[in-house]
């Protein structure tokens, strides 16, 4: 820290230099990310590198035959994924997004 000898008051002034990793995606936001499961529902998906936990609902999607594509056994695969919403609470550790399907990746 650093004394303020021109005021008299005892204070004292610190320089901190600090580094963040911050994730805040917003709607429209397009993604890469992996599926983790599939169900009648839809998908769960998870971002790499990322605390995204991805649900992307069938009943989002008109064309129904990218869920077609997918087979039950394909989990580990890539897709890309456009935002539609989000929700988190004060000092959750991940984020909770609602996703539409975009397109396999390969």
């Amino acid at each position: 820290g650093k004394l303020n000898t021109a005021q008299l008051n005892g204070s004292i002034t610190y320089y901190i230099s600090y580094q963040a990793d911050i994730c805040c995606p917003k709607k429209g936001d397009i993604i890469n990310a992996e599926i983790i499961d599939i169900n009648k529902m839809g998908i769960l998906a998870k971002s790499i590198e990322s605390p995204l936990n991805i649900v992307i609902p069938k009943q989002l999607h008109k064309e129904k035959i990218k869920f077609k594509e997918i087979d039950i056994s394909e989990k580990k695969r890539k897709i890309l994924i456009e935002i539609i919403g989000k929700r988190y609470d004060l000092n959750d550790t991940t984020i909770f997004v609602i996703a539409k399907l975009l397109e396999l990746v390969d």
